[in-house]
């Protein structure tokens, strides 16, 4: 069985040392990027919503005027025969 002697132990612990404060120092920044990008996609996201609230008021909108267009149309119809049956009943008292 090997014995470590204490600069062994020393050298390993101070070994293992520096690569925790690497890994910590890595995490740091990447914790440091992933808050940035975070950020980033929350105002993407306000952004975005926004944007969808605009433009859902916007097809209300639409459908609303698509709808009374409709009732135009119908009602255009409506007078339509109506003026059609008047014009033939004149033209049959010509007859």
């Amino acid at each position: 069985m090997e014995t470590y002697s204490e600069h062994q132990l020393l050298d390993e612990l101070e070994e293992r040392i520096n690569q925790s404060v690497e890994l910590i120092s890595r995490l740091r920044t990447e914790n440091t990027d992933v808050k940035r990008q975070n950020e980033l996609l929350e105002e993407q996201l306000s952004s975005t919503r926004q944007a969808f609230e605009v433009l859902q008021s916007k097809f209300k909108k639409v459908e609303a005027q698509t709808a009374s267009l409709e009732r135009f149309k119908q009602r255009e119809d409506q007078i339509r025969k109506k003026v059609s049956l008047m014009l033939s009943k004149l033209n049959a008292l010509d007859s």
